[in-house]
């Protein structure tokens, strides 16, 4: 695949999930406290993807050294877990 066509389609990608996220923040209107935040969760879990996918791809870190891959995901990841930690406090 080339770059043109990895970035093309990592933008599809990143335009489908903000549609999906979008319809997702509308239907849980009316939904009970719990199913509220699942959906929250979701929502979280998908734009951490989003960020993932930003950085691996529109940041270069996809063809960086190993060492600046590994950094950036246990950043995110610890990221994530703080933020959720948060939420769900």
């Amino acid at each position: 695949m080339s770059d043109t066509q990895r970035i093309t389609a990592t933008w599809i990608a990143l335009s489908v999930v903000t549609i999906i996220t979008w319809v997702l923040g509308h239907v849980e209107r009316g939904f009970d406290e719990r199913s509220t935040a699942v959906v929250a969760l979701v929502v979280l879990a998908i734009a951490f993807g989003k960020v993932w996918l930003i950085i691996r791809h529109f940041m270069d870190v996809r063809s960086a050294p190993r060492w600046l891959k590994v950094f950036t995901d246990v950043w995110l990841l610890v990221l994530g877990v703080s933020v959720v930690s948060l939420y769900l406090a």
